[in-house]
Formats: structure tokens, sequence, C-alpha cells
């Protein structure tokens, strides 16, 4: 996509390609935290929150989803943490 914008400089194709770069890997690590975050609440069809359930009993019944988004945020640092201890 970068290719067909005809940049003049290899610079301005430079600084575009990684604009464009670390938005999209912005977007793929993150998206996950923004849907749980921002649109469970709202929309029905994403299945709502995880409950935390202790002796059957319903612990956290309101709307909010501080579980659910905890356990995304270590899970995601975990696997960031694997994918930069391989690399090394």
């Amino acid at each position: 996509m970068n290719i067909y914008e005809n940049h003049k400089h290899f610079s301005s194709f430079e600084s575009s390609l990684a604009a464009k770069i670390f938005i999209f890997q912005f977007v793929n690590s993150f998206n996950s935290l923004i849907i749980i975050a921002y649109f469970k609440k709202i929309v029905p069809n994403l299945g709502g929150c995880v409950k935390n359930l202790q002796n059957e009993k319903i612990l956290n019944s309101n709307n909010y989803c501080d579980e659910e988004l905890s356990n995304q945020v270590i899970t995601i640092a975990i696997l960031n943490f694997l994918k930069n201890f391989s690399e090394v």
C-alpha cells in the first residue's frame, strides 16, 4: 500500500511506512482491550462481562468488566514477554 503512494523522497516513504506499521500493530495488539473496556457493556451480542462465581454466589454483579480486562492485560503482557525473550 505504501509503494503505491508515490512518495518523492525515501525518508517520507520510510516515515509513512513506520506510521502504518505502528498503527497496525497497536490495533492488532490492543483491540481486545478496547472491546472489553468499552463495547462489551453496550453491545449485547458480544456476550457481556464474565462474572466471578465463588461458592455459587455472584460476587461482581455490576456490568463492568474489570476482572476480564485485568486477565486480558496480564495475558498480553506475558505473551509479549515470551515473544521478546525468544528473540533474545
